[in-house]
């Protein structure tokens, strides 16, 4: 096919929210669990279930805690098939769409959850299982696993960003000084997302609410003796507000300084939110509202007049 290839997210985006929009999206058929389950097909599970394909059975598991570096419980999944037992598992840390890979023999396969390339809004307990996707399911999905290795490049980069609670509180990962006094320049790891152009926009949308700890630090309110760690969510959101425009999320006109000025309200959290009883969620309010507007087509990315493409 001619073009560049839109990533996996994007491309399903518009699918998920017509469907959520017109409840339009094909039905589930229900088949008795005996029953040989075709591939390609969307199917329901519950857990206990053991759901037989030609080539395996798949039973849920259950939902498992997070680890102590995530904060969804996960999805767990029991492959037999090929003389092998296998366990695959997926949670919402490790994105919005579900997306498990594994191989049986010498074929490869893929579970899709949540949200299908062929489907759209699935739900939350039906899943489409591929054998050996064919070529054009097989790109998208490296794509997308391209783009969440640039959200990992963010949790690694190393910020040198202070955010600060007085004056102008104007630090942001996207504009650090440069030897040439009359620009600036972001991190390579900032660039690359930049780079994406509009399709930045829903994958940093879809880490808004994610707590892993980077390198940026916050000295402000009590934490100026001992400046804390910035969390990915709020690097993220300082990327979108500095690579987006839009009167749903910025205010115009504005000449106000200080975190979170000009913004509006519901649109913006602290680099210190998760210091707060409620900041889990808040943080997920705002993602919430950052969805609707760009789903909305309220809000454009823009990208920072202060850089230089290349």
């Amino acid at each position: 096919m001619g073009g560049e290839r839109k990533s996996y997210f994007t491309r399903l985006a518009p699918i998920i929210v017509l469907a959520a929009l017109t409840g339009c999206h094909k039905q589930v058929t229900s088949t008795p669990p005996s029953a040989r389950q075709s591939y390609g097909a969307k199917v329901r599970y519950a857990e206990g279930q053991k759901i037989e394909y030609p080539d395996f059975t798949i039973e849920f598991v259950g939902e498992k805690p997070p680890r102590s570096y995530e904060r969804y419980p996960r999805r767990e999944f029991r492959i037999t098939g090929g003389g092998q037992v296998q366990e695959v598992s997926w949670g919402r840390d490790y994105g919005d769409i579900g997306l498990v890979k594994f191989k049986s023999g010498d074929d490869k396969y893929l579970i899709e959850l949540v949200g299908s390339l062929e489907y759209g809004f699935l739900g939350e307990d039906v899943m489409v299982v591929w054998k050996n996707p064919p070529a054009d399911t097989r790109r998208s999905i490296a794509n997308h696993d391209s783009l969440e290795a640039l959200i990992e490049a963010l949790v690694k980069a190393p910020f040198k960003t202070v955010y600060h609670d007085d004056g102008a509180a104007d630090a942001t990962v996207t504009a650090v000084a440069t030897p040439d006094a009359s620009r600036q320049d972001a991190p390579a790891q900032v660039r690359a997302v930049l780079d994406l152009g509009p399709s930045c926009l829903p994958l940093l949308i879809a880490r808004l609410d994610d707590q892993r700890l980077t390198s940026a630090t916050f000295d402000g309110g009590r934490f100026v003796q001992a400046p804390i760690q910035v969390h990915l969510g709020y690097v993220c959101l300082d990327i979108l507000l500095n690579a987006t425009a839009g009167q749903a999320v910025h205010v115009a006109d504005c000449s106000d300084d200080g975190l979170g000025a000009c913004v509006r309200a519901g649109y913006y959290f602290r680099p210190d939110v998760l210091s707060r009883p409620d900041g889990v969620v808040i943080m997920q309010q705002v993602k919430t509202r950052w969805q609707r507007a760009y789903r909305a087509k309220r809000v454009r990315f823009e990208y920072p007049t202060w850089l230089k493409r290349g």
